[in-house]
């Protein structure tokens, strides 16, 4: 499963990250890696971006880079 197609509310560990090297290096600035946990936000379909959560900050990627993200749905049950 990829990060845009995570639905809202939705928890996910990071899988992997297959986008260019400039955005990977500015997600890792921003605490996004493999194995950290997200929750995507509401992301309206008229911006292409897909808003999340991680460590208490929320950060938008547009939506071509979060097709290569890969993410594996997380449940606290």
């Amino acid at each position: 499963m990829n990060l845009k197609e995570l639905k809202e509310g939705d928890s996910a560990i990071l899988a992997s990250i297959n986008v260019g090297e400039d955005i990977k290096k500015s997600l890792l600035l921003n605490g996004v890696c493999i194995g950290s946990l997200i929750e995507k936000n509401y992301s309206p379909s008229f911006a292409k971006l897909c808003n999340i959560s991680i460590r208490g900050k929320m950060i938008s990627i547009r939506n071509h880079d979060a097709i290569n993200i890969e993410v594996v749905k997380f449940s606290e049950k």
